[in-house]
């Protein structure tokens, strides 16, 4: 749904070795069953394939079959060839026990006219889970059926896996070598059916142009075919569809199916919707409303609006998105803790109405500056959310949640780094140790071809209570971040590195291509990993940790760790050469009105008793006179002035009463304006307005 116009997603099911142990099956029987939930995608088995190191496959007899049997699916998805046995990879449908002595499991295949062969000693690669009983032997029955023999009564066994293996070896395959699916904890006692029919279906036409469709869910049932008169128009995996894009005055029929690997449900009895046909222009959305889902994004919700086939959002007087059907709607990337105005039309084939009326909302803080203060002085550049697989390598680029390395601008000084482990957290800022703004993110082998084994001075270290890592500033220690592959040997002389354990002292291979991939910052001082991000290169498990690992490699190569954490993020920063001591006050600033760059606390108050110095220098204020404040006056033809200063930019905010909250009147106003005239409400009587000033970033 994120990318609508790919057709067809294919994948291969992870090979044992290299790393993935071989009775680690759970995640190989999830990219098994992926095709039952999404049916636009297919899975391809890499056993069956000998030319196998044990880690890699080798190009002849290898990689040549891997191949050669993609190369066959897509032949007939995308270029209309025979669908023909060995196509697809033989995938189990069910099994049972076939004896009352529960010493025998026969195992049902999908593809019932794929013939099979069973080498002998792939027996062993069959394992029952919660039991001693083995698997002895297995054959091919003439109806193409998997024949287990047990060396005993399995009937206390929790399930059935196929688990494969690395490197040369037996298979069960089909004739053009294409092997058995691996599964996991598969076991049925009785022969399974398809689910029953979908009931209370249900189809609604709210307006021209979409039909909504609902009905009860069906236990068992996968996924859900759903027919528009008499024709298969869609699967979805959850019991509610909506079709859009039909035509108006138009009755449409509609018919559900429940789905699952034994078979197709009857259909459902029929629902019909019959479209309106719109006669004006809709009404402004209502009930418009704005809340911050966090420091960089916004959710939006509003009321439906009848006969509106699109609703039209914009933030701060600028289009940002369009939504189809729903009356919801996301925006994200935001700057955190800013103040942002949105509005929402609804539009049809007529037209569309005016804007609803504007509402505010500010973005999160993010929690950094809680917790840490000199972070405040810092600016995001990028925003990472950590997956546990990443390929960024290529074609395929670094996927920054925010990347704000282009409009970050000027010469920094100093370098921050914020990891998120779920309730852990660690922060750590440094003298900058290179002067690209690209530089200081992930590597990647064609973006941002960097190497860094460097040291870095003046490192502050903050954590989260037991994080477990050494805490203090002006702290001495290394980065290692590098696209590669790396390896132990100490050859840079870091203090405390070992030889014989990935940890602070690694150093990177001098392949050019791309690789393993490593993104840690030490306390070699303390012989302590502060952070590291690494395995993000080549779609790998990837490893993230806070701290030294315990066990094995300190630096958690290897380890495997991405996926045990909610939402893991990473954050970067940088501080601006402007401000030294990382207080908010440009250096320029200060020197002017304190003759230092020490001596002002942007906390402090100002002369004037009403504002923090902080808020002096947003306003252009003097922080040493009294009489120094910032000041809005309004003319009776209701325009409002101030005394602007360059570099800033101006909002306003109006309500009819002090009882009722303000809201955004015009935001962004350049400072060149110097005021602003209210043409909206300036013959409605009484009004209050509240000025609003802010860097222009």
């Amino acid at each position: 749904e994120n990318y609508p116009e790919v057709e067809r997603i294919y994948l291969h099911q992870v090979r044992t070795g290299c790393g993935v142990d071989k009775n680690s099956v759970d995640l190989r029987d999830r990219q098994r069953l992926l095709p039952d939930k999404y049916p636009y995608m297919s899975v391809m088995s890499t056993t069956g394939i000998n030319e196998h190191d044990g880690c890699h496959f080798y190009y002849a007899g290898g990689y040549e079959l891997v191949g050669d049997h993609i190369a066959a699916l897509l032949d007939v998805d995308l270029y209309g060839s025979a669908n023909t046995a060995n196509t697809t990879a033989p995938n189990i449908k069910y099994m049972y026990f076939s004896t009352p002595a529960f010493n025998e499991i026969t195992i049902l295949m999908r593809e019932p006219t794929d013939p099979l062969t069973f080498d002998a000693a792939a027996a062993n690669d069959f394992v029952l889970q919660g039991s001693a009983v083995t698997v002895t032997s297995g054959t091919i029955s003439p109806s193409n059926t998997i024949v287990l023999a047990l060396s005993g009564d399995a009937s206390g066994a929790e399930g059935l896996a196929y688990t494969g293996h690395s490197g040369p070896g037996a298979w069960v395959d089909n004739a053009a070598g294409v092997g058995l699916l691996t599964f996991f904890n598969a076991f049925s006692a009785t022969s399974p059916v398809p689910p029953a029919a979908p009931a209370t279906l249900a189809a609604s036409a709210l307006n021209s142009d979409w039909v909504t469709l609902s009905w009860d869910a069906v236990p068992n049932a996968s996924s859900y075919l759903i027919r528009r008169d008499g024709v298969d128009l869609a699967v979805a995996t959850s019991p509610q569809y909506t079709d859009a894009g039909l035509d108006p005055a138009t009755t449409y029929q509609y018919q559900v199916a429940a789905v699952n690997i034994f078979g197709l449900s009857a259909f459902s009895g029929q629902s019909a919707a019959t479209l309106p046909v719109p006669t004006a222009v809709p009404e402004a959305p209502a009930g418009l409303v704005a809340q911050p889902r966090s420091s960089s994004a916004v959710d939006l919700t509003w009321a439906a609006v009848t006969n509106a086939a699109v609703y039209r959002v914009r933030r701060d007087g600028a289009e940002v998105g369009t939504t189809a059907y729903g009356t919801s709607f996301s925006d994200t990337g935001l700057a955190a803790d800013t103040d942002y105005s949105y509005e929402v039309r609804s539009e049809n084939r007529i037209g569309n109405s005016g804007y609803s009326s504007p509402v505010a909302v500010r973005t999160q803080v993010l929690a950094i500056n809680l917790n840490v203060l000199e972070s405040k002085a810092y600016k995001l550049v990028y925003e990472l959310d950590i997956r546990e697989r990443a390929i960024f390598q290529d074609s395929f680029p670094v996927s920054y949640a925010t990347d704000r390395s282009a409009s970050v601008s000027g010469d920094f000084d100093r370098i921050a780094y914020w990891l998120q482990l779920d309730d852990q957290w660690v922060y750590v800022s440094m003298d900058a140790f290179t002067s690209d703004i690209k530089a200081i993110g992930l590597p990647h082998n064609v973006d941002n071809f960097v190497t860094h084994q460097r040291t870095v001075n003046n490192m502050n270290v903050h954590a989260s209570a037991g994080a477990g890592i050494t805490t203090g500033t002006s702290l001495t220690g290394n980065v290692e971040m590098w696209h590669g592959n790396y390896g132990k040997i100490n050859s840079s002389g870091i203090p405390n590195a070992s030889d014989d354990v990935y940890d602070f002292g690694d150093q990177n291979s001098s392949n050019a291509g791309f690789g393993y991939g490593s993104f840690q910052v030490h306390n070699h001082g303390a012989a302590e990993t502060i952070f590291a991000y690494n395995g993000w290169g080549q779609g790998e498990v990837g490893d993230v940790g806070i701290g030294n690992r315990a066990s094995a490699n300190t630096d958690w190569t290897f380890a495997g760790t991405a996926g045990f954490y909610m939402d893991p993020k990473l954050y970067i920063f940088v501080r601006l050469v402007d401000d030294q001591d990382g207080d908010g006050l440009p250096n320029s600033w200060e020197l002017l009105h304190f003759g230092n760059i020490t001596n002002a606390v942007a906390s402090a108050p100002a002369a004037n008793g009403l504002n923090t110095l902080l808020e002096t220098y947003v306003a252009g204020l003097d922080p040493n006179d009294p009489n120094s404040t910032f000041t809005a006056s309004i003319l009776p033809t209701s325009i409002l002035q101030w005394d602007a200063v360059s570099g800033r930019v101006y909002s306003v905010y109006y309500s009819t009463n002090l009882l009722e909250s303000f809201q955004p009147l015009e935001t962004n106003i350049p400072w060149t304006a110097g005021g602003f005239t209210d043409s909206v409400h300036g013959a409605k009587g009484q009004m209050f307005y509240k000025t609003r000033v802010e860097l222009d970033d």
